[in-house]
């Protein structure tokens, strides 16, 4: 079991940068200081000008099951959703079904 989240090797004769996560126990789930280290690492290897190619990759049966959840909010206070879901939920239509629809 390691406590490192990904690792990273340049192969300079083919100019490219592997990122490969490490946590296959835990299905590569990411935490949000995680992301945010990764996140660093691709903007770092991307503005690497030895670099042409960014690879990312995972150990284990799953490439990544997703974040861990995040804990309950305490009452009162609002929680933020991603914006990935908020693009989801917009993409629904909200007209009751069998109205005709404008064009």
């Amino acid at each position: 079991m390691t406590d490192k989240t990904f690792t990273t090797a340049f192969d300079s004769a083919r100019h490219t940068t592997t990122l490969t996560l490490t946590k296959a126990e835990s299905g590569n789930r990411l935490t949000g200081p995680d992301i945010s280290v990764l996140a660093v690492a691709i903007r770092d290897g991307g503005q690497d000008e030895k670099n042409k190619l960014l690879v990312l990759r995972a150990e284990g049966n799953h490439f990544c099951l997703a974040a861990f959840p995040m804990p309950k909010a305490p009452r009162g206070r609002r929680r933020w959703r991603c914006a990935a879901a908020s693009r989801t939920q917009s993409w629904h239509s909200t007209r009751p079904s069998g109205t005709p629809q404008s064009r």
